[in-house]
């Protein structure tokens, strides 16, 4: 039986009628429990991952919402341009061209990136959009284009989360934790450190 708390929706996205599972908020020894438990029952029912799926993780933003986080929100966008390359390497071929995770390098510059020093001129890069009401008009939405972006930074910027979609579909719950570990590793670091140190990855 599926834990009541979980969300099933269908995704068109996938392929042969897939189905995207949706857990709720989870944090500590218990968020690992449900994961491993879950994972446990979705292998036991046979359930299957195909190139078509991808895992998707949301971060709580606590630290980089708002205005007077507006350094981190660079730092943290010039983190994950900077080491797009890195974060992908680790990943399946399929991901590295695909759509629905979209490399930062694509569609942005270290330019345009090193450049913002408050939240509005974020926006205005991220959005790719100088009229500051288009801009407030899109971020009350979660449908925004921009956040099919691997590293998805509308929805920080909508809803106060960051959602990582790089990662291949998997029910593996060692790869799900240890990749959620990763990121939140990032996000607690990067306030920690200057851009300077991050910028070092560009030699």
């Amino acid at each position: 039986k599926m834990p009541e708390a979980l969300r099933i929706a269908c995704d068109g996205s996938l392929n042969h009628n897939g189905i995207e599972f949706q857990t709720p908020l989870l944090s500590g020894k218990a968020g690992e429990r449900f994961i491993k438990s879950l994972s446990s029952l979705l292998s036991k029912e046979k359930f299957y991952v195909d190139s078509s799926c991808g895992l998707h993780i949301h971060i709580d933003g606590d630290g980089y919402k708002n205005e007077k986080d507006a350094e981190n929100l660079r730092k943290l966008w010039l983190f994950y341009y900077i080491y797009d390359d890195v974060i992908l390497a680790m990943l399946p071929a399929s991901r590295r061209n695909n759509r629905f995770c979209i490399p930062l390098k694509k569609n942005y510059s270290y330019s345009e990136i090193i450049n913002c020093y408050d939240k509005k001129s974020i926006e205005k890069k991220w959005y790719k959009e100088e009229n500051e009401d288009n801009i407030e008009d899109r971020k009350k939405t979660k449908n925004d284009n921009t956040r099919y972006n691997g590293i998805n930074f509308h929805s920080l910027l909508w809803d106060g989360h960051l959602e990582i979609r790089y990662h291949s579909g998997t029910i593996n719950d060692r790869k799900i934790l240890e990749w959620i570990n990763l990121h939140t590793k990032i996000l607690d670091t990067i306030p920690e450190i200057t851009s300077a140190t991050i910028q070092k990855g560009l030699n």
